[in-house]
C-alpha cells in the first residue's frame, strides 16, 4: 500500500512491452524497478515477488485488440517469470512455445491462463517450490478470457459465463446470472428485405427471380404473381441461390452449420 506500480513504454520506440516503475503513495519520481521488459504482471501478497509476462500475446483479441491469432506458436507466444525483487532472482515457470498469461497468486502458489494443452486456454497451477505445473480447469470448447484470484477462490470467465474454481478442493461452480433486459431488437418483428438483396438469379423461363436477402432466398415474379420464401429459416443463412438449367430446382449455400453446405432441394 506504499506505491503504486505501472509499465510504461517511456524507454522503448514500440508498444509491445515496457518496463516496472515504481512512483510512492506520499509523492516523488517514479522509480525503475528492472531492466527487463514488463508487459504485466501481480505482485504476491508480500510484495516481494512479482509474477509478470516479458510481451504481449499475439492473440491480441484478449486484451481488446481488434485480432486474435488463437492458439499461436510463433515469436509472440509470453511466457511468465517469477521475480524476487528482494533478491534479484528469477524463476520462469516450464513452457516453450506456448502462450502463458494472466499470472495470479493464491498465497505463495501461482496460478496462469495457457493453452498449453490442446491450444485452449485454462487455468494451470504452478508449486514454485517443487517447480510442477498442474492443469487445474477443462473448458474445451470457449477458451478463458479473463481470471482473477482472491482469497482461495479464482473467478474466472468462458463462453459468457462466470464461473470460480475453489483452488482448495479443485471443484468448478457456475455463478448463475439472470438479466431480464427489454431487448426490443429480439422480439420478432417484419423487416424490409428489398434494401438488402445479396444476389439475383433469373429463371431459365425468364418469368421468376431468385433472390437472396437477409439469409433467405426467395423466388419473385417478373411481372404478376406471389413472393415465396423458400428457405423461411429464422436464424440462419442461406446465400447464392441458382436455378437449374431446367428450372425445376434452386441451389444455394447453407451457413447454418460450422460448415457450410451446398443444398440440392
Amino acid at each position: 500500500g506504499t506505491g503504486v506500480y505501472f509499465a510504461p513504454a517511456r524507454e522503448f520506440n514500440r508498444g509491445r512491452s515496457a518496463q516496472l516503475y515504481r512512483v510512492p503513495v506520499k509523492g516523488g519520481l517514479p522509480e525503475k524497478q528492472m531492466t527487463t521488459r514488463v508487459y504485466r504482471g501481480r505482485f504476491d501478497a508480500s510484495g516481494r515477488r512479482f509474477a509478470y509476462n516479458q510481451i504481449s500475446p499475439a492473440y491480441d483479441a484478449l486484451y481488446g485488440g481488434f485480432f486474435g491469432w488463437r492458439a499461436y506458436r510463433g515469436g509472440r507466444t509470453p511466457s511468465i517469470s517469477i521475480m524476487d525483487m528482494k533478491a534479484k532472482t528469477e524463476v520462469r515457470i516450464p513452457g516453450d512455445g506456448v502462450n502463458d498469461l494472466e499470472p495470479m497468486w493464491v498465497g505463495d502458489q501461482v496460478y496462469f491462463l495457457s493453452d498449453r494443452d490442446k491450444g485452449t486456454l485454462n487455468l494451470f497451477h504452478f508449486d514454485p517450490a517443487s517447480k510442477a505445473v498442474t492443469k487445474v480447469s477443462n473448458e474445451t470448447v470457449w477458451d478463458i478470457r479473463a481470471a482473477y484470484a482472491y482469497n482461495r477462490t479464482i473467478i474466472f470467465e468462458a463462453g459468457g459465463r462466470l464461473k470460480t474454481l475453489d483452488t482448495a478442493s479443485g471443484a468448478v461452480s457456475e455463478i448463475p446470472v439472470s438479466i431480464h433486459p427489454d431487448l426490443p431488437q429480439t422480439r420478432p418483428q417484419l423487416k424490409d428485405a428489398s434494401a438488402m438483396i445479396q444476389g439475383f438469379d433469373l429463371s431459365p423461363s425468364g418469368k421468376r427471380v431468385a433472390v437472396t436477402a437477409r439469409g433467405e432466398v426467395f423466388t419473385v415474379p417478373v411481372d404478376e404473381g406471389s413472393t415465396r420464401d423458400l428457405t423461411n429459416t429464422d436464424g440462419a443463412r442461406e446465400y447464392s441461390a441458382l436455378w437449374s438449367p431446367d428450372g425445376g430446382r434452386i441451389a444455394y449455400v447453407d451457413a447454418a452449420k460450422a460448415v457450410q453446405e451446398l443444398v440440392l432441394p
